[in-house]
């Protein structure tokens, strides 16, 4: 006899996090280009941008550039890197409240197959999200 066991559905969240020039200038994204959208479900997590998912394997990464920018000539040819690094502790700090508290902290995905681009869907299968698909 074959059984079909029914899984409930995964509760995916999101939270827009504000980059590039918009977290530099301290307003609202005006583009797709200037944010990511920080999935979360089940204590795992991805990032995702315009062009896809980030290849960011958590939060060693970005600490990684926010050490990167330690100790830089504000004035020198690597300022750049402290930008970098403000934005990477920025999004370890956004990371950190959607772990903390994701239900205040974010969204609820309603459609995660209208809302999910094709590879955020397949990173969300092989965390072992699951939806259903109307």
């Amino acid at each position: 006899m074959n059984q079909t066991i029914a899984s409930k559905p995964t509760t995916i969240y999101s939270r827009q996090i504000t980059t590039n020039p918009a977290l530099r200038e301290g307003r609202a994204p005006s583009h797709d280009g200037e944010y990511l959208t920080l999935y979360f479900a089940e204590g795992d997590w991805f990032l995702t941008g315009n062009g896809g998912p980030c290849d960011i394997d958590g939060t060693s990464d970005l600490r990684a550039t926010v050490a990167d920018g330690e100790d830089v000539d504000p004035d020198g040819e690597d300022a750049w890197r402290i930008d970098a690094a403000n934005e990477a502790q920025h999004i370890i700090d956004e990371i950190a409240l959607v772990e903390a508290d994701p239900e205040n902290t974010c969204d609820v995905v309603a459609d995660p197959e209208e809302a999910l681009g094709g590879q955020d869907k397949v990173i969300a299968h092989i965390m072992g999200w699951q939806w259903d698909v109307a």
